[in-house]
């Protein structure tokens, strides 16, 4: 019982992995269809964030501890976590210059949940197939 439970949090945050994946890979689309496009879009990329921020990490985090995850899984949402932080910050900053790294944190988060996605899905495979 308590390894079917485990293997469904395994799969319940490999998918969420991937979900927050496919969120981040949209956030960059939104910004590129306002910056060269209609900066109409600038509402839908400000407004889909809160969507998804914050609140995929914590659930995520829950899974890692059912899943009983490696140290990996927690380091990851640690900077997925940050990052974020690190999004709403530079989005908001007064100086102009410091906004400038709103683009370069967001391809750190992007690297991150690259990472992410993949591990969890290889952890999600590994245990499957030696169970």
């Amino acid at each position: 019982m308590k390894q079917s439970i485990r293997a469904a949090a395994r799969l319940l945050y490999a998918s969420l992995s991937v979900l927050l994946f496919l969120c981040v890979v949209l956030q960059f689309y939104w910004a590129g269809l306002a910056v060269f496009g209609n900066a109409s879009h600038w509402s839908t990329h400000v407004q889909f964030v809160h969507l998804f921020g914050f609140n995929l990490p914590v659930v995520m985090l829950l899974a890692a501890f059912a899943a009983a995850h490696r140290r990996w899984a927690y380091w990851h949402l640690l900077l997925l976590m940050l990052s974020t932080f690190l999004m709403y910050l530079s989005a908001n900053l007064p100086l102009g210059s410091l906004r400038a790294l709103h683009p370069l944190v967001g391809t750190l988060l992007l690297a991150a949940a690259i990472s992410n996605c993949y591990r969890s899905i290889h952890a999600c495979r590994k245990r499957t197939i030696s169970a």
